[in-house]
């Protein structure tokens, strides 16, 4: 092979040289502000991560109070039923009238202690039967607790039972 074909194929070294530093650009012509929809895109996502954290916790937070709420409303329910069957057996001048007519409602003094935020309604009626003889009057007694309206507080507890109790007469 002569020399000059060998120079065909195989060209002499070229000397290695640093090239020019390139020019950075500030922007590229294929981007077009991808990066920016999305860094949007993650900061809505972790938003909403932090709305949902958010609203449970609170959630969490409000049950115990809720809980309790509803154990007070029945153990203020549980009073009014006793002071209903107590008075309606004890007491003459206590207003349960005769049925058919409409039980009448009482409120629950105001100085039973324990009731503190919560009003409770007593109704009472009653029917008369003959046993053995004996007058038997059958009180139905119904007490209603509530510590508010609906719509008005967060921490709303009602309750409503319902006992029946005879006397002899």
């Amino acid at each position: 092979m002569s020399r000059n074909a060998h120079a065909r194929h195989f060209p002499a070294a070229v000397p290695v040289t640093e090239r020019p530093p390139r020019r950075v650009t500030a922007r590229r012509k294929t981007q077009h502000g991808m990066s920016i929809m999305v860094a949007l895109f993650i900061l809505v996502v972790l938003a909403l991560l932090g709305v949902a954290l958010v609203t449970i916790g609170g959630v969490e937070h409000r049950q115990p109070l809720l809980s309790l709420q509803g154990k007070r409303a029945f153990w203020a329910a549980q009073t009014g039923l006793q002071w209903g069957a107590h008075e309606a057996l004890h007491d003459a001048g206590f207003n349960c009238p005769e049925q058919p007519a409409a039980p009448a409602n009482v409120k629950l003094p105001s100085s039973v202690s324990g009731l503190d935020g919560f009003s409770v309604s007593v109704s009472c009626s009653y029917t008369t039967h003959k046993e053995h003889g004996k007058t038997v009057r059958i009180y139905d007694i119904e007490a209603t607790a509530r510590n508010g309206v609906f719509g008005q507080r967060p921490d709303l507890a009602q309750r409503q039972y319902r006992t029946i109790v005879s006397s002899s007469g």
